[in-house]
């Protein structure tokens, strides 16, 4: 029977103990459980800071700002796999009350072993590589390394979170797909970011586990917290007021994917060019020939009373992400 003075940072509950090593302070480190006399890690698949906030309550640890972490980030452990697909609540007392699989079942390696933070430093946040300071691709800091977020579902809402974080404008600010300012390089930090807009932090946000991600660098997220008006122009028809739609950003010319628009983007374009739109129409399908270049924009959904394209962002700011594709 393991005796709980022989273990720093360890908690009994049950036959069941908890300790945090690794790390550079008591508040921090990979997760091991002890459990039929041995220790042992818990694979990161499928968890949540939920499991960070029972096992930092437990152990008598800070918790409201606890995260959990994939990929070993504190070192890969040894012995057993005790847990996997850990589901917490938030409110249990131990880990034992949180579900999973089993004791003992997994299909994970060592590579996958959960850590945890209990006490973590606020994390930073930059925009580079653009023309200006208002502008580019956004990286995040985490345990002192530089790193992106994948462009998986983000929207203008979390342009608006980083901007005002950074203390740069937001109201129109804007979010871009595809490492639009360039690729960048280490970790990918986050992925599937959902942010309402009213965070303080990018931490707020809801999103998948730090570190665990289904995306390469080829679609990182960038940002521009003040940018300009949006060009665009009708070209490939027999009158100035016909043809393809082309919208002009980020110093390229692109065109407008057809899922989903109506009439009312027709309006809105015709009127901002100040061409005639009570009776303006929208065609699918390339019908004055296919564009070349980015597609700026896809499921683009106007009520018909914006003054321009860029206020079917603006309008919600729960658009989706531009994402510039060849």
């Amino acid at each position: 029977m393991v005796r709980k003075e022989n273990f720093r940072n360890v908690l009994a509950f049950s036959e069941t103990f908890i300790r945090l090593i690794g790390g550079e302070t008591e508040y921090e480190g990979r997760l091991e459980v002890y459990k039929h006399g041995k220790w042992g890690t818990v694979c990161d698949d499928s968890v949540t800071d939920k499991l960070a906030v029972v096992v930092c309550r437990s152990l008598g640890f800070p918790w409201n700002t606890s995260e959990v972490y994939a990929d070993a980030v504190y070192g890969e452990g040894s012995g057993h796999i005790w847990l996997e697909n850990v589901n917490c609540e938030g409110s249990e007392i131990s880990i034992d009350q949180c579900q999973h699989r089993g004791w003992g079942y997994h299909d994970c390696s060592h590579r996958e072993d959960v850590s945890i933070n209990c006490k973590p430093n606020d994390t930073l946040i930059r925009i580079v590589g653009g023309d200006t300071e208002y502008e580019g691709r956004l990286e995040v800091s985490k345990f002192g390394k530089w790193g992106t977020v994948c462009d998986s579902s983000v929207t203008d809402s979390m342009a608006a979170v980083v901007c005002r974080s950074l203390g740069l404008p937001w109201n129109t600010s804007e979010v871009y797909g595809n490492a639009v300012y360039g690729p960048g390089s280490g970790p990918i930090w986050l992925d599937n970011v959902n942010c309402e807009g009213s965070e303080i932090s990018i931490d707020e946000c809801q999103h998948r586990v730090w570190g665990t991600h289904n995306c390469n660098h080829s679609k990182d997220v960038s940002i521009n917290c003040s940018p300009n008006d949006t060009l665009i122009r009708l070209v490939g028809g027999d009158t100035e007021s016909e043809g393809r739609l082309e919208v002009y950003k980020l110093g390229k010319w692109g065109t407008v994917c057809d899922n989903s628009p109506n009439d009312k983007l027709a309006a809105v374009v015709c009127r901002s060019l100040g061409f005639p739109w009570n009776t303006s129409e929208v065609y699918g399908n390339a019908v004055y020939g296919p564009g070349s270049g980015p597609i700026w924009l896809d499921d683009v959904n106007c009520e018909g009373s914006e003054i321009s394209i860029d206020e079917f962002a603006e309008r919600s700011k729960t658009s989706t992400a531009l994402y510039p594709t060849q």
